[in-house]
């Protein structure tokens, strides 16, 4: 029973029972008594629960941070305004509020939204609820408005940065390392992106810089890109052959340079093996691997027995590449193709240049075969859009198909950080995956700024650059997720039972182009032009009601008492 069908039953019992006491005494007041009784109750009803009226919507203009002096000239004294916190603007009918929700609360008639300026912040994006939005942003940001590259990469491995420019003509890009000097540099095209690549050796923490110059070398913007640089995890693999090959030579010699474990294994016929070290294709040893790579000649000469141990070894975590360096035989492609591995003849062969190289075409020696696309995930593609990889998961473990004989022109064109890069991203994607999972860390946190962290233990916490502990409040669900708000900007560390993580906090000035723009973008996420069916019923005031009880009540009980004495 509810709380407002528990008062009404109890005033109900009352008003009967205090109706019944007049009606059985014998007085000629009685019925005017009864009646007082009655009317009294409806109005004490009415105080503890006043009847609601329903009203019409309204429209509330919201002032965001960035909103130019134009707008501010344009606004309508009339019109109900509220201003977020950044916003310095002068006028009574305007309502400082600390975020939209507490304006929200207080106005409960608004069904739509007006926004001025660079849109909403992260904050206030959960109170715009069902309520239509319209947003007029202010003048676009001139420096960086997007910016796109890896909070982490392997050492030895080539990253790319990549990002759009806005408001500024003929501007070129330079990418600064940790010592300030010009590791990289690049144009921006007419349509304001641009892209540099670069390669971190040492492991560890480097904070490099992105630097935006105009036409007369001026500097527009800078920010910094902060690259946590790993050690790459050692792997455990093998490579099978059918014959000897520049191929697999130059793949096994990065491999073991990389600090990977690899064995190799050349069956040139059955019973004649060139070995590198013994290779057994047994569940145990397969268990512990982590990649098998193998070609078509070396996959027909494998028995029955050890394709189904392969097979199972998949399906339990391990990678396997199946590399082609001639046309496979019909039977090896149909085992291939029960695998999810469909490759169809082609008319001619790739002469696309791939874009993970500007100098080598690579993929122009392969066989004449096309990789059907039939759920597969892209590894390598040419510039045309051909498949020369592609990889799809089966059970715990992933397979993959590579076509492209050249690889190892990159070597000899002496583009050994590219070939790394490559063959470095074939391995991390196919081999088994182990260790302990990292946490989801945030890709660009601000003082001052709401900065959420994904996947933690319970118990977890933070330490800032003067070495200040802060815990984090983990929430128990699957996502385990924390909120955190970064009060020091430099390398901080997010810390559970699992292990310690660097993240970079930036000032709360830094990159105010880039963050003006996400914060137009995701305001530009929430329009919704449609006013929704809004209707809003406001509770009248009681005291009406009360001064109308009371008013009714007062001159009952003078006469009740007036008759009791009487008796």
């Amino acid at each position: 029973m509810s709380l407002q069908l528990a008062c009404m039953v109890l005033i109900g019992i009352a008003c009967a029972f205090g109706a019944y006491r007049n009606l059985v005494q014998a007085t000629r007041w009685r019925w005017l008594l009864v009646a007082g009784q009655l009317l009294g109750a409806v109005l004490l009803a009415l105080t503890l629960l006043p009847p609601s009226m329903v009203q019409a919507p309204q429209t509330l203009l919201v002032l965001t941070p960035g909103v130019d002096a134009k707008q501010l000239r344009d606004l309508d004294a009339g019109q109900l305004t509220v201003a977020l916190p950044g916003v310095e603007v002068a006028g009574d009918w305007i309502m400082h509020t600390p975020d939209l929700a507490a304006a929200l609360r207080t106005l409960p008639r608004v069904a739509s939204l007006r926004v001025l300026g660079d849109g909403l912040p992260g904050r206030d994006h959960d109170a715009v609820g069902v309520r239509a939005l319209a947003f007029e942003p202010s003048a676009a940001p001139i420096g960086f408005v997007a910016l796109d590259f890896p909070a982490a990469v392997d050492s030895g491995v080539l990253w790319r940065v990549g990002g759009r420019v806005g408001g500024v003509p003929s501007a070129h890009v330079e990418l600064l390392d940790r010592a300030g000097t010009k590791a990289a540099t690049g144009n921006v095209d007419e349509q304001g992106r641009f892209q540099l690549s670069a390669i971190s050796r040492v492991p560890g923490t480097e904070p490099w810089r992105l630097r935006l110059l105009d036409a007369n070398e001026a500097e527009v913007d800078v920010v910094s890109l902060p690259l946590r640089v790993r050690m790459p995890a050692a792997l455990r693999g093998v490579i099978l052959a059918g014959a000897r090959d520049a191929e697999s030579k130059y793949l096994r010699r990065w491999a073991l340079d990389a600090g990977h474990q690899i064995g190799s294994e050349i069956r040139l016929s059955r019973g004649i093996e060139q070995r590198g070290e013994s290779v057994k294709l047994e569940p145990a040893s397969l268990a512990e691997m982590d990649l098998l790579i193998v070609d078509e000649r070396a996959w027909a000469g494998l028995s029955a027995r050890e394709k189904q141990d392969i097979g199972e070894a998949i399906r339990s975590g391990l990678g396997v590449l199946l590399r082609v360096s001639a046309k496979p035989s019909a039977a090896v492609l149909a085992e291939w193709r029960e695998l999810g591995v469909n490759l169809q003849a082609s008319a001619t062969k790739d002469q696309a240049q791939s874009t993970d190289t500007a100098a080598i075409n690579l993929g122009q020696d392969r066989p004449a075969l096309a990789i059907v696309d039939a759920g597969l995930v892209p590894l390598l593609r040419a510039e045309d859009g051909t498949l020369l990889a592609a990889w799809h998961g089966v059970g715990q473990g992933r397979i993959g198909i590579w076509l492209p004989r050249d690889s190892f022109r990159l070597q000899l064109a002496g583009q050994g950080s590219r070939y790394g890069t490559l063959w470095s991203r074939v391995f991390s994607t196919l081999a088994r995956a182990r260790g302990t999972r990292e946490p989801q860390l945030p890709h660009w946190a601000r003082v001052g700024e709401r900065t959420q962290v994904c996947g933690l233990q319970i118990g977890a916490d933070v330490i800032d650059p003067a070495g200040t502990q802060f815990a984090l409040l983990v929430e128990p669900s699957d996502a385990a997720c924390a909120s955190w708000w970064p009060s020091s900007a430099g390398w901080n560390r997010v810390r559970d039972e699992n292990g310690t993580w660097p993240v970079f906090v930036h000032t709360a000035d830094e990159g105010q182009s880039l963050h003006r723009a996400e914060t137009r973008e995701a305001t530009r996420q929430l329009i919704e032009p449609e006013i929704p069916a809004w209707t809003v019923a406001t509770r009248l005031p009681r005291w009406p009601w009360f001064l109308a009880w009371l008013a009714i009540s007062a001159p009952l009980w003078w006469l009740q008492r007036k008759l009791a004495a009487r008796a």
